[in-house]
């Protein structure tokens, strides 16, 4: 049996609680995000800006956080993933909102959670992601990225195999329910 506030952390292959850097401008779903991780026994940094996180991720002394938590609100936090892939940040990231399949294939995004968020959602996110063979400290998703079609399945009796069906709308909720808190 585990104590409270801990779980069986898989992220680096050692168990080992793993250092979330988490970038959110709304402040009650940052205060949640951290507050949550922290509960799960994980380190928590918290980056006040898209600057701020890019120096901690790819430009500070190691060691350097393991996941990114980022609030998807828009083009500026897939321009902002991009660079990080680009400067050579290879960790998990998390992806708070919803984000269409081809840009989390394309940027390498491990888990999108789209609202309502409930209670330990966030953390069962992160300790289930598996550790990176491909050097250490880096993670990838695996299997979900590699089963993640890169274009659109398209059905040869439609009638204009052209174009694609569109992807669907994003769930839509109500201002007042950003998240919902399973309080035990």
């Amino acid at each position: 049996m585990r104590a409270q506030g801990t779980r069986p952390w898989a992220i680096d292959g050692s168990g080992d609680p793993p250092t979330v850097l988490v970038l959110v401008a709304a402040p009650i779903l940052a205060g949640w995000a951290v507050r949550e991780l922290d509960a799960a026994g994980a380190r928590v940094q918290v980056a006040r800006s898209r600057a701020s996180a890019q120096a901690a991720l790819v430009r500070d002394p190691e060691p350097r956080p393991d996941v990114l938590v980022i609030e998807m609100v828009g083009p500026d936090e897939v321009r902002f993933l991009t660079r990080l892939r680009r400067e050579g940040w290879h960790g998990a990231v998390v992806a708070l909102g919803h984000v269409p399949p081809r840009v989390r294939a394309s940027l390498g995004i491990a888990r999108a959670l789209p609202a309502p968020y409930s209670a330990h959602i966030l953390a069962d996110a992160i300790s289930t992601l598996a550790p990176n063979t491909r050097g250490p400290g880096r993670l990838v998703e695996g299997i979900a990225l590699a089963r993640t079609p890169t274009r659109p399945q398209v059905d040869p009796r439609a009638a204009d195999p052209a174009e694609p069906e569109p992807l669907p709308p994003p769930p839509a909720f109500d201002e007042d329910e950003i998240f919902i808190l399973d309080v035990d």
